[in-house]
């Protein structure tokens, strides 16, 4: 009885997979479309883009900043006399 429970569960997934893989690749057909841009949009998507691209490179660097700081708490070992001055 396990047996047939075991194939028959087997034979379910497969399927199951299956189904799943097709719908997913026929999506991604219907759903894939080239745009064109004017100069004067592509020109305001480059410059948007650059700005993220500053900010983003400006959070990572803070981030860098902050979590050496932390690491240098923790070598340290001020961390544990923070942690028992918190309630």
């Amino acid at each position: 009885m396990k047996k047939y429970s075991l194939l028959l569960l087997s034979v379910a997934l497969l399927a199951g997979c299956a189904n799943s893989t097709s719908k997913q690749s026929s999506q991604k057909t219907q759903t894939s479309s080239t745009v064109q841009l004017s100069k004067a949009d592509q020109k305001t998507l480059d410059n948007a883009t650059a700005e993220y691209k500053d900010f983003v490179e400006m959070q990572i660097d803070q981030l860098l900043k902050d979590t050496e700081g932390f690491r240098a708490t923790l070598k340290t070992g001020i961390w544990k006399k923070q942690k028992s001055n918190t309630p």
